[in-house]
């Protein structure tokens, strides 16, 4: 499998959860790919590899460790499986901080929370709502 699919998928993610994702393009060498921005949860630098025979240099994972200790997320991904995973814990910690303001939720994932507000209602007050 090319990178570019794992590209074209995380793309699709990040429009599902609300968020942009743009090539990051500065004059140093070593930075991840794409800088992610997502409702909520800020801004996180996303590196992307070939699924096989895809690494990090050694320049990468040290521009990648420099970040981490500024407080900056980062994340190598090599798989549409690993972009999937990235996906559904974005979507979990969005669902929970929208417990203020769902609605400003994109429109699947506003459907979502009101599923899980109802079942939570109905864990603690019983079939009685």
């Amino acid at each position: 499998m090319l990178e570019s699919k794992v590209v074209k998928h995380l793309q699709t993610c990040v429009k599902l959860l609300g968020g942009e994702c743009e090539q990051l393009t500065t004059g140093r060498v070593g930075p991840p790919d794409k800088l992610v921005t997502l409702p909520w949860l800020g801004m996180e630098l996303i590196e992307l590899k070939r699924p096989k025979g895809g690494r990090l240099e050694k320049w990468q994972k040290r521009d990648h460790q420099r970040r981490r200790k500024l407080g900056v997320r980062v994340e190598t991904l090599y798989t549409i499986e690993q972009v999937d995973e990235w996906y559904e814990r974005r979507k979990f910690v969005l669902l929970g901080l929208a417990g203020a303001h769902p609605e400003q939720l994109p429109p699947h994932l506003y459907e979502a929370h009101k599923i899980m507000a109802d079942a939570r209602r109905r864990d603690v007050y019983g079939d009685y709502v």
